[in-house]
């Protein structure tokens, strides 16, 4: 059964961020399998256009235009009052005021009644079998709501919910708005369970979906080409970026508190003085940070600027990677470290496995669900740079326990995180929710 389907999204690609990379593959996939998926997204390039006051000029032009064979409707938002919702936000989030729970769902955004008409009319246009919606914290989930309960079509929600993070997510309004969708579409068994207990949802409605990377001839280079692709990215990142030490350390992602970046330099720190103490070439590594910038950049750039010279020559930021160049970066790394505590998956981990690149994660939240220690990774506390240092240390001094790693986690992507059979999963609950709802309205 071919279906109608609106997808209701806060950024679409171009717009970067892993909920982007989710809602592009698999709107791309259903489209090339005969569905009718129409995507409504805001003109904003990042998150943080909707509530920080220097955000939201750089935006991209509102209107309908057709994305690798996706058509995407993007909408304008409001930013005034910003700053008091912000203010609100946070007050709310600390004392039981009158309302609490809407303000600190108000203030990230977006807001505004242009996004509920373009939903409304969209689905109505084309008469669509259910309206998908995500991620929190975004209103994108309320707007969705209220479009599928004037219209009475059923409601799929793709949380991408932080497990861990209290502050922004762990809101009573939200698991309200849970308990009205027809379905949840989670990435993890972690996220799952958690929303089915905290949320009070029936289990039946709720399905591990996941997330997937691509797996075909062209991404995933066969075990054989791996190494001698490893080679020829080291020298290429090497010679691009000036790169002088024997070994690579890598971190992808936004530039964003919760992404561990401070904590990594500070370990780094730590390694090269002890590397000068009892001078040992496992600890000589450059470190690369990579990906897109944010409010929280010039705190990182700040963090570098202290660091002795001598060491400061050893740090790499580079914002705004193009993709050939993201693939290289993990081709040519010996190590990825992303430690953050909040994530609903974690993307970047797949990529390095891919590339035969071990990793270093937290052990909170989704992360430590899927990576197994010392099998195809590390883990350790959240902001723990002490401990990091050891976690980094130990994979530099032992190269074949790196491959090995590395190894292990090429072969977990490719039979699990093909994103041809993760979009199976979304297919077939989204079929399911469709069907049902059909068959309760007497149209099968």
């Amino acid at each position: 059964m071919a279906m109608k389907i609106v997808f209701c999204v806060h950024n679409y690609a171009p717009a970067r961020g892993g909920a982007e990379l989710v809602w592009k593959n698999v709107s791309e996939r259903l489209r090339r399998r005969g569905h009718d998926v129409r995507v409504v997204a805001t003109n904003a390039r990042s998150t943080e256009d909707y509530f920080l006051p220097d955000k939201g000029r750089d935006l991209f032009p509102a209107g309908t235009e057709t994305i690798d064979g996706v058509p995407v409707t993007r909408v304008p938002f409001r930013r005034f009052g910003s700053p008091v919702l912000n203010l609100l936000r946070s007050i709310s989030t600390r004392l039981p005021i009158p309302g609490r729970d809407k303000w600190r769902a108000l203030s990230w955004g977006p807001r505004g009644g242009t996004y509920l008409r373009a939903v409304e009319t969209l689905a109505a246009e084309i008469g669509a079998d259910l309206i998908v919606a995500g991620p929190f914290p975004t209103l994108v989930v309320d707007h969705a709501r209220r479009a599928a309960a004037r219209l009475g079509k059923p409601l799929v929600v793709v949380p991408c919910f932080h497990t861990e993070d209290k502050y922004s997510f762990d809101n009573p309004l939200y698991f309200r708005w849970l308990r009205d969708a027809a379905g949840l579409a989670c990435f993890t068994d972690l996220e799952s369970s958690y929303l089915a207990e905290k949320g009070g949802i029936p289990k039946e409605r709720v399905r591990t979906a996941g997330i997937g990377i691509e797996v075909d001839g062209k991404t995933f280079l066969p075990d054989t080409d791996l190494e001698p692709a490893r080679a020829a990215a080291r020298e290429s990142v090497r010679a691009r970026l000036s790169l002088t030490q024997p070994n690579l350390v890598l971190f992808f992602g936004q530039h964003v508190p919760h992404k561990g970046i401070i904590p990594l330099l500070d370990a780094m720190e730590n390694l090269w003085k002890d590397g000068e103490r009892a001078p040992r070439t496992s600890a000589a590594a450059d470190l690369v940070i990579a990906g897109n910038p944010s409010s929280h950049t010039p705190a990182i750039k700040e963090r570098i600027a202290i660091l002795p010279e001598k060491f400061r020559s050893r740090v790499r930021l580079i914002p705004s990677v193009r993709e050939e160049e993201r693939t290289e970066l993990f081709r040519a790394a010996d190590i990825f470290v992303s430690v953050s505590p909040f994530e609903s998956f974690g993307i970047v981990y797949l990529e390095a496995w891919r590339e035969g690149t071990p990793v270093i994660a937290c052990d909170r939240g989704a992360s430590s669900r899927l990576v197994e220690p010392f099998r195809d990774g590390l883990l350790v506390g959240d902001s723990n740079a002490f401990e990091l240092s050891g976690a980094i240390l130990t994979l530099l001094r032992d190269p074949e326990l790196r491959r090995r790693m590395g190894l292990r986690g090429r072969a977990k992507v490719r039979e699990r995180f093909d994103w041809e059979k993760i979009a199976d999963n979304y297919e077939n609950f989204f079929a399911e929710i469709a069907g049902k709802r059909q068959a309760k309205s007497g149209t099968v």
